[in-house]
């Protein structure tokens, strides 16, 4: 009798693919979660109840809360600046609108400010937060940002003597539009016509820096 001998059977799962999409389920609930109740008020057990996952598994994928919270600042980085993504066939100003996501709708708007306005609250409620917050969301957001302006450079469709400045004058202009709540004010109102003001502010900025022949 032939010894037929059944394939290997690999145990286990690919865990790498399935904790990338574990951790951002996790991430993208706890962001609901802290918009809603705030930092203080969500708990570990909280998020993994509503994102229905164990509490084990939380802790194995973020080793703390406020790992987790760098987490959720990131998702909002993204949530409001675009990077890293494919602008090249965009005029200047369009790809600016789209990378800072000016006209998005308005409820779309009202959540992210919501969940800035808690984040920025959690690191006046508890200081060890801020460098976190800071990595994660402003640092990061810079980096990336002057890494566009400098490709846009180096592919001539405009000229910046130092990136690192332009980003930062690039963000103080688009956040400076809108300052944060304290956590429990009344909402400000909108900056008004603010889609125009900024798109005008883009294109002053890149008609300024166009490369100049002759």
């Amino acid at each position: 009798m032939d010894d037929e001998r059944k394939p290997m059977r690999l145990r286990g799962r690919p865990k790498t693919a399935n904790d990338d999409a574990h951790r951002d389920q996790i991430t993208q609930v706890a962001a609901e979660l802290i918009r809603v109740n705030g930092y203080a008020g969500t708990s570990m057990n909280d998020v993994a109840t509503a994102a229905r996952v164990s509490l084990s598994t939380i802790y194995r994928l973020f080793s703390s809360k406020s790992e987790l919270f760098g987490a959720v600042v990131a998702l909002h980085r993204f949530s409001i600046l675009a990077l890293p993504g494919d602008y090249d066939g965009l005029p200047i100003e369009d790809a600016l609108m789209r990378i800072f996501g000016i006209e998005e709708d308005d409820q779309q708007s009202q959540t992210r400010h919501e969940l800035l306005d808690r984040l920025i609250a959690a690191t006046r409620q508890f200081p060890e937060l801020e460098p976190v917050l800071f990595e994660n969301g402003p640092r990061q957001a810079k980096s990336l940002l002057a890494g566009w302006l400098e490709q846009q450079r180096a592919q001539g469709r405009m000229t910046i003597t130092d990136s690192t400045v332009a980003a930062s004058m690039l963000m103080d202009v688009v956040f400076g539009a809108r300052p944060p709540n304290d956590d429990g004010a009344p909402p400000k109102p909108r900056f008004p016509d603010r889609a125009p003001y900024l798109r005008q502010c883009f294109r002053m900025l890149a008609d300024g820096l166009k490369p100049r022949t002759g």
